[in-house]
């Protein structure tokens, strides 16, 4: 069985809090996605992340609609798990 097709919508540059944010549409179902890169990303890129408590070091964390998912390696990786896994949400 195949997945349904994925919009991922991830604006370029960060919000005020040093997220990467968007949505996924999947069909008429839409989800808020939140991507936090990792601290070591975050400096190397010149953002600031003003959630330091839940910023990993090496790891990008990934919200939907405000429920942690998940950490990866990177924002390929971030996106990549979106578009993997959308249908189950």
């Amino acid at each position: 069985m195949t997945n349904p097709a994925v919009f991922l919508d991830l604006k370029e540059m960060p919000n005020g809090y040093g997220f990467f944010y968007g949505t996924a549409h999947i069909g008429e179902k839409r989800y808020r996605i939140d991507i936090m890169p990792s601290v070591e990303d975050a400096k190397r890129l010149g953002i600031t992340i003003s959630y330091n408590d839940i910023a990993e070091e090496k790891r990008w964390v990934i919200f939907v609609d405000g429920e942690r998912k998940t950490v990866v390696r990177d924002f390929e990786a971030a996106k990549q798990f979106i578009v993997d896994n959308a249908h189950l949400w």
